[in-house]
């Protein structure tokens, strides 16, 4: 499919760093030659260890999921990583992490089979300023420190099997 919108803002004004391997990596890699984005980098898979790094000197961290019914109810272990990480959150899925990064702005969401909704979230990013940016942190430290709290859900885990 052809990226039009989304090449242009990826070769003009966005930086992209893909880390890891996805089922659709091969497939993206081709997307990107042969559309010529310069604005996407492909890293590969990088150590645990590495990544708090990368998260650190990030904006954004993007988060995508294919459509799929069963994904849908699938919190991907990343997400966790990524509100422990105190930065916005861009969800390119369906489902339960689209639901709570609206609920409780931590950043944006797209469609993943709609490349022009994909697009006009990178555009909306690019547009916000650095305290609009730093609204979305403050949110990910409060989901992160409540509902994904590994002591709290432990503890709640102990009270109901005891």
């Amino acid at each position: 499919r052809h990226w039009g919108k989304l090449a242009f803002i990826l070769n003009k004004q966005i930086r992209l760093n893909i880390f890891g391997d996805g089922s659709n990596l091969d497939e993206l890699k081709q997307l990107v030659e042969i559309e010529a984005i310069q604005g996407v980098t492909f890293w590969g898979r990088q150590p645990q260890t590495a990544m708090s790094s990368v998260f650190s000197d990030s904006n954004v961290l993007l988060i995508s999921l294919k459509p799929d019914p069963l994904f849908d109810r699938y919190i991907p272990l990343k997400f966790s990583s990524y509100l422990n990480a105190m930065k916005p959150v861009y969800a390119i899925m369906n489902g339960e992490v689209p639901n709570l990064v609206k609920s409780h702005s931590i950043g944006l969401t797209a469609d993943p089979s709609d490349i022009n909704d994909i697009a006009e979230g990178f555009i909306s990013f690019s547009k916000m300023s650095s305290e609009e940016l730093l609204d979305f942190s403050r949110s990910t430290i409060n989901l992160s420190s409540t509902i994904f709290n590994k002591t709290l859900i432990l503890e709640k885990f102990f009270f109901y099997f005891k």
